[in-house]
């Protein structure tokens, strides 16, 4: 699995990618992008190294403040939805990985950032150390974003600060006190979508783990009240279920 996801990561997706960026960019070299990124080690490198290795390579080209290459790295992210209407892809997690790593001395303007690119490429990886550096302002800014007009972003609400994101950064003090998240979930439980449903769902069964009272009393006040509600109801169940809470099986009549 890992070793076909890296192949995404190749020549035929990193030369379109210096084509927009030197649109965008001032004074980018294209053939020095790709020598950085096709260095000798290239080969052996897995898949979250090659993401990592093709933001350094990107960020050898930007040597602006960090405010300016944000703003470029949101230029290169739009034109690339846009003009090859993309939404939701997997390899511009290259942009995210960029925020992540180079954003971290300007949090506004990385947040702004990540508001547009997130649309290209979920960005719930690259919001996470932006929780933990600043977490007051990186949360009035979910909260904000479970408002927005566009699903991926209200995704990113909920998504980017599940306390146990798959492959993402861990967060230990919304492991012991998920309290900042529980705003987020209850302005989206009701979502049109199901993208955005399911990742509140998902986000309320990382919480169960530590704390199934809390998650059950928020499961119990939700239910019965919508065919989609409960389905995130249940969905958001599955671990005390799995694990015989008596009060979860309950909830669902058993």
């Amino acid at each position: 699995m890992a070793e076909a996801l890296k192949n995404y990561f190749n020549r035929a997706f990193v030369t379109p990618l210096a084509e927009v960026c030197s649109k965008h960019i001032p004074n980018f070299d294209s053939y020095s992008f790709l020598e950085t990124v096709f260095y000798k080690d290239w080969d052996d490198l897995e898949m979250k190294q090659r993401i990592k290795h093709i933001a350094y390579s990107l960020k050898a080209q930007l040597n602006f403040s960090t405010s300016k290459n944000l703003h470029y790295i949101t230029l290169v992210s739009e034109d690339i939805r846009i003009n090859q209407n993309k939404k939701d892809t997997f390899e511009y997690l290259v942009l995210c990985d960029f925020i992540e790593v180079y954003g971290l001395d300007d949090i506004k303007a990385s947040l702004n950032a990540i508001e547009k690119v997130t649309i290209l490429a979920t960005c719930e990886f690259a919001i996470r150390p932006f929780i933990i550096a600043n977490p007051k302002l990186t949360f009035e800014q979910l909260y904000k974003w479970s408002k927005h007009k566009h699903e991926s972003v209200r995704r990113l609400a909920s998504e980017g600060c599940r306390p146990r994101l798959p492959w993402g950064m861990g967060i230990p003090a919304l492991k012991k006190d998920p309290s900042p998240i529980l705003p987020i979930l209850e302005t989206l439980k009701d979502d049109p979508s199901l993208y955005v449903r399911r990742s509140v769902a998902n986000n309320l069964n990382d919480i169960s783990k530590e704390h199934p009272k809390m998650v059950l009393k928020i499961l119990n006040d939700w239910n019965n009240f919508s065919e989609e509600r409960n389905w995130v109801v249940k969905h958001a169940a599955r671990t005390l279920l799995k694990k015989g809470n008596p009060k979860a099986l309950q909830l669902f009549g058993y």
